[in-house]
């Protein structure tokens, strides 16, 4: 073999290093647009509804949110990520609850009670 092909064989190895280094550094950026993808169409649909809601491919919903995606997303909340919304409703009944459950008297929770549904009201009638 010349030194031109020894050249030429060199930089071939190189051109062969360059493009997986590529392809990878492509791979990389793709996972991280898909990822801010989920993230944003998580905020815009919200939470699946339950286990079986599925998108438009036919897949559940579940399987793409990992808990890594969920903690990312509640973690401006302070909260406790769940993965549907029924799982959410479920926390907060048992919440509810056990706070309710709590109050020794009945007088303390008919106050706990009001200051919770007197937001909900729309007229003095209603209060």
């Amino acid at each position: 073999m010349s030194l031109f092909g020894k050249i030429l064989a060199v930089f071939n190895v190189l051109g062969a290093i360059s493009l997986f280094v590529l392809a990878a550094m492509d791979y990389g950026m793709r996972q991280a647009w898909s990822y801010g993808v989920l993230r944003h169409e998580l905020v815009i649909s919200g939470l699946p509804l339950d286990d079986e809601e599925r998108d438009e491919q036919g897949r559940p919903k579940v399987q793409a949110l990992t808990k890594n995606t969920i903690t990312d997303h509640f973690s401006t909340a302070g909260g406790s990520g769940v993965v549907t919304q029924v799982e959410e409703v479920t926390r907060l009944k048992a919440s509810f609850n056990s706070t309710l459950e709590g109050l020794p008297t009945d007088r303390e929770k008919v106050h706990y009670l009001s200051r919770l549904l007197l937001p909900l009201s729309d007229s003095y009638l209603e209060r």
